[in-house]
């Protein structure tokens, strides 16, 4: 079956006050769908004290759903998990979602794999997803994601000649107007 890529979109692009707006009424909640389980996760994620039951709503949608429903749940799933710092389940939530490389938006994925491997010190796994993910990348944001993060991977090991190369990549390839903002701070960054 194909994704609606709009509907993928529109889900995991959701803002706050969208999902308020979904909310199924509480009066029913034993018998909700797992679309309903997926806004009420999402309007719960709005207080920081929610997180956790979020959580159980949002992995109740991930559980029944399908398609659309299935993969932004995922992706929803894995950000809460990030947020209460169980940042090892994040990684095999969002180690799901990059097997399916149809994913419009896989070299975020990527990046953000890599900044968690990064961040539990695991480099080599973190060094694997952002390569990856800078192969993948189109000029603009996520070749500057994905570069800027695989230069501080270069940087923490000691390598400040490809840590450079990166960021010269960034100058060159990730915006194409000549006056962008990394025009006048990115040369900066080789100062960290």
């Amino acid at each position: 079956a194909t994704l609606d890529l709009l509907d993928l979109r529109r889900r995991v692009r959701c803002s706050s006050k969208d999902a308020a707006r979904r909310r199924p009424p509480r009066d029913s909640s034993p018998s909700w769908s797992p679309e309903q389980r997926f806004w009420e996760g999402l309007a719960l994620l709005e207080r920081r004290r929610d997180r956790e039951a979020a959580l159980e709503q949002l992995t109740m949608a991930r559980d029944q759903g399908t398609g659309t429903l299935r993969i932004a749940a995922t992706w929803h799933s894995a950000s809460t998990l990030e947020k209460l710092d169980r940042d090892l389940e994040a990684l095999d939530l969002l180690d799901e979602l990059i097997e399916d490389s149809t994913l419009p938006f896989s070299t975020e994925i990527g990046v953000r794999l890599g900044r968690l491997c990064l961040r539990e010190e695991l480099p080599f796994r973190a060094r694997h997803y952002l390569e990856r993910a800078l192969a993948e990348a189109l000029p603009g944001e996520d070749l500057a994601e994905a570069a800027w993060t695989l230069a501080r991977f270069h940087r923490g090991a000691a390598d400040p000649a490809n840590a450079l190369g990166l960021l010269r990549l960034i100058r060159r390839r990730s915006f194409l107007g000549e006056r962008s903002p990394w025009e006048t701070w990115g040369p900066l960054a080789i100062y960290w």
